[in-house]
């Protein structure tokens, strides 16, 4: 009951069933002449009272929320509500139900009632859907039977029927064609039908079925005789399981000792049975004991472990009790136990081989060693070891084999000169684990050995600590100690040592002869700058030469390269760009001017498409100048005639003293050096070419050439070096394209005036020049007058005090100060006037001022320093 008001309950048993049907049918014995199966349509009640006086046992209850009431098979019961109430019915049985089920099934044939379910096809469902021993022990005896009386009245019918025809029909069909249309029973494992009719009978009433003959009759079946067998076979055979078992284990029981071989093999087959037996478990109980017996005498025949453990690993590895006195135990043990297996016979053979080793060992422990023969005891030593057993006899004979063993290897394989020190202190370490008396000669001998050795090791370790190393002292430690039992790894490391000092010695000496280079010397010395170590540490005479020798090496390559201004590792790749440049732009072919001779900076020939400079009238290639085919015919200038002069390209004559073999007198000699000789040779040639040309000491006739003169120019412009040379009688340096640029201007100069006389003059000025005479000047008026030369002060040729500081220009070199105007300073280097020169210094230098400014210099007497002369600067306004 879930909830609500208490309900009352009165029931018969099922014991007083029969007393109770007949007690109801002598109360109203007219209702079941009328109706028979009255007690089946639950429309009838008697006085429990009455019940009682008639012998019937009635029992009551009242039913309240959450309270349980269980009515038993064939148990009559009633009720009534004392008010709203909601409850629950729910019908189950048990395993022991079917029998009754059977006789409820019977009574309601008799009856003519129809069942609930078909109590065979429950029988057969549950034989499909359930596998297990448990419902196959309480399901085989009501299955048997029910396959017992299919198969009689099958048999019966067939005896009445003769030929009837039978059918099998194994789908389940719809319900009605289970259902005995006489009884209202379930046939459903055999129904008789007729083809007159869609009803059926169950066998008992096959006759009942329809007037036709038996004949046209037929026995429709759910399953076949063999069909219903082999079900039964299969519950008995699930069914008979455990008690086949337990027959086994009786059968094996019977013997004083059973195989343990057996008990596993019954224990297993027990253990895949899927039903409780608790004789299962005292087996199992025996068969662990006895497998734990097993497990001690196996590990008694393995290997005994090392101790080590394996990674990872967080137990121990436990030590097995591997005595004699262990082994008689475990031989005792099993006694009591009463099994039988091969290891006792084992284990009684093992005590028996302990025995003898004993006794043997025993033998050969009582005799000298020197009466001891080796073979002999080596072949007790692998019997004793083979038992695997914890024995002191052991020990003491492995000893007694590894000092005889230790005899023969000291008088027959050591010998002197190959001794190591490592060997003698395991010679000495063998002799003391195997108890040879330090008083022995042998044994006095290894450890005068050990004493040199000790010391050898000593000196080693000594020189290693020094701060410098000599190859005398290595060789010293290297050579002579055949008989001094040395460390094979400090030997190896002087000889290490030695060879690779020797390898410096040879190298430097080798570089040192005059045949070396540069860059192998570099790698070398690298190499001995990055050993470490007591390598690091030797001294080589000849690595200190070389050292030096490479200083001066780099002094010159720090000199060159501030020269150059270019990195060190840039010198070469600068030096090889100028000798190409030098040997592209001197070529002696192109030394004079020809007919179709070329103007190009490129030095190349001609091309039909050209650019004029409106200056030079120079032709020039338009790639060469950065001009396109469509640019052709602009007006152009040429970088030699726009751009001013560049004083601050590396100076050859400061490149040359890089060659002179008086200052730097090399024993490797940089590979660079060559290339400067090369480039100082194609200069020294070019200068005396145009040394005339040029003419900076004013010792011949000027040349009035203007071809000859650009040519020339061209020639070396795209060199970048500043061609200059140092003049000795005057102590000062002559830069030939400043010169040449004069003596251009001067010929450019000559040449207007000439144009500009009467024809008669002008032929007769040609004849002047083509006989060299120079006397023909043109007239200059000075516009102002430098008259001297005052350093660190201000001084403008305007004589003009400053007005104001931002327009003032003060020299880099000799710091006097100027009116920016006054000289025609661009606006752009008064911001870095560390880099602009004054008038008076660049004509004491002999470069060109500037090219927007003609500066003429009309000398008065000898320059000292005092400058003293005139000087006209003339703005030149050209439009290019």
């Amino acid at each position: 009951m879930h909830w609500g008001e208490t309900k009352t309950w009165y029931g018969v048993p099922g014991d007083d069933a029969d007393k109770f049907e007949e007690a109801i049918k002598s109360e109203a014995p007219e209702l079941f002449e009328q109706q028979p199966a009255l007690l089946y349509q639950l429309v009838t009640m008697m006085n429990p009272g009455r019940l009682q006086e008639l012998g019937v046992k009635v029992v009551g209850c009242d039913q309240r929320p959450n309270e349980f009431v269980i009515t038993w098979p064939k148990a009559y019961h009633c009720g009534f509500n004392h008010g709203i109430n909601f409850n629950e019915a729910v019908n189950f049985a048990l395993p022991d139900w079917l029998q009754q089920g059977k006789d409820c099934v019977l009574r309601y044939k008799q009856h003519a009632k129809a069942p609930v379910f078909s109590h065979n096809e429950l029988l057969i469902t549950i034989t499909l859907f359930s596998d297990t021993i448990k419902t196959a022990l309480w399901l085989k005896d009501s299955l048997a039977e029910m396959v017992q009386q299919e198969t009689t009245r099958r048999d019966q019918l067939r005896a009445q029927i003769p030929l009837l025809a039978e059918s099998l029909v194994e789908e389940d069909c719809p319900e009605e064609q289970y259902q005995c249309c006489i009884c209202k029973g379930f046939c459903y494992l055999s129904q008789m039908t007729c083809s007159c009719t869609k009803l059926v009978t169950c066998i008992e009433h096959a006759d009942q079925l329809c007037g036709c003959a038996k004949s046209k009759r037929t026995l429709r079946k759910r399953y076949s005789e063999n069909q219903l067998e082999d079900i039964l076979s299969t519950i008995e055979a699930r069914a008979s399981q455990p008690g086949n078992w337990l027959a086994r284990l009786d059968n094996l029981l019977e013997s004083p000792r059973p195989s343990l071989k057996s008990m596993r093999t019954l224990l297993a087959d027990g253990e895949r049975i899927a039903y409780p037996m608790p004789e299962v478990e005292d087996l199992r109980a025996l068969v662990d004991r006895a497998n734990a017996w097993v497990e001690k005498v196996s590990a008694l025949g393995q290997r005994k472990p090392t101790g080590r453990r394996r990674k990872g690993r967080q137990e121990e590895i436990e030590e097995t009790d591997r005595s004699p006195d262990a082994l008689r135990s475990l031989l005792k043990e099993v006694e009591r136990l009463a099994f039988d297996s091969t290891e006792i016979i084992q284990l009684r053979q093992v005590l028996h081989d302990i025995e003898s080793f004993r006794q043997q060992a025993e033998m050969i422990l009582s005799t000298p060693d020197d009466d001891l023969d080796l073979e002999q005891c080596r072949t007790a030593l692998i019997l004793g070891k083979s038992l695997n057993i914890d024995m002191p006899q052991i020990a003491a004979l492995s000893t007694v084999v590894n000092r005889l063993e230790w005899f023969i290897k000291v008088d027959e394989e050591v010998d002197d000169r190959t001794l190591t020190l490592a060997n003698v202190l395991d010679l000495i370490a063998e002799a003391e684990a195997c108890n040879v008396p330090a008083t022995h000669n042998t044994m006095i001998e290894l450890h005068k050995f050990k004493a040199k050795g000790q010391a050898w090791a000593d000196s080693v370790s000594n020189l290693f600590k020094q701060q410098s190393i000599t190859v005398d002292e290595i060789t010293a430690l290297v050579e002579g100690q055949e008989f001094v039992p040395t460390d094979v790894d400090l030997m190896r490391q002087l000889e290490t040592m030695k060879k690779t000092a020797q390898t410096w010695q040879t190298s430097a000496i080798a570089q040192l002869s005059g045949s070396g280079s540069a860059t192998v010397a570099h790698r070398l010395l690298k190499q001995i700058k990055t050993a470490t170590g007591p390598v690091g540490r030797i001294h080589v005479p000849e690595i200190g030469q070389l050292v030096t020798e490479m200083d001066f090496h780099n002094k010159w390559m720090s000199q060159v390269a501030a020269t150059l201004n270019v990195r060190e590792t840039q010198i070469g790749t600068s030096l090889k760009l100028f000798l190409q440049l030098a040997e592209n732009g001197l070529d002696p072919e192109d030394d004079t001017v020809k007919d179709d001779y070329a103007t190009c900076f490129c030095r190349g020939p001609p091309t039909d498409t050209m650019v004029s400079c409106d200056d030079c009238a120079g032709s020039y290639h338009p790639k060469c100048v950065g001009l396109t085919v469509k640019q052709v015919d602009r007006p152009f200038t040429c970088e030699m005639c726009d751009q001013p002069y560049d004083a601050n390209r590396p100076s050859l004559n400061a490149l040359s003293g890089f060659a002179d073999d008086h200052k730097w007198n090399f024993i490797i000699m940089p590979a660079e050096m060559e290339i400067i000789r090369s480039i100082n040779r194609l200069f020294v040639r070019y200068a005396t070419v145009i040394l005339d040309i040029a003419n900076p000491a004013n010792k011949v006739e000027p040349c009035r050439d203007v071809r000859l003169i650009t040519h020339h120019l061209r020639k070396i412009y795209n060199i970048p070096l500043l061609f200059d040379a140092h003049d000795y009688e005057t102590n000062t340096i002559i830069v030939f394209e400043h010169w040449l640029k004069r003596r251009w201007r001067e010929a450019v100069e000559h040449a207007t005036a000439v144009k500009s006389r009467p024809s008669t003059a002008s032929h007769a000025g040609t004849n002047q020049r083509r006989t060299g005479d120079q006397k023909y000047t043109r007239s200059r008026k000075p516009k102002f007058v430098l008259k001297e030369s005052r350093e660190g002060e201000f001084a403008c040729i305007c004589t003009t005090p400053p007005f104001d500081h931002l327009l003032v220009i003060t020299c880099s070199k000799c710091k006097q100060g100027y009116h920016a105007s006054c000289v025609h300073c661009p606006p752009e280097m008064i911001a870095t006037e560390s880099k602009w020169k004054c008038p008076c210094c660049t004509i004491r230098a002999g470069q060109h001022y500037s090219r927007n400014v003609e500066l003429r210099v009309q000398m008065t007497g000898k320059c000292s320093s005092t400058i003293q002369g005139k000087a006209l600067m003339n703005s030149r306004q050209g439009n290019r």
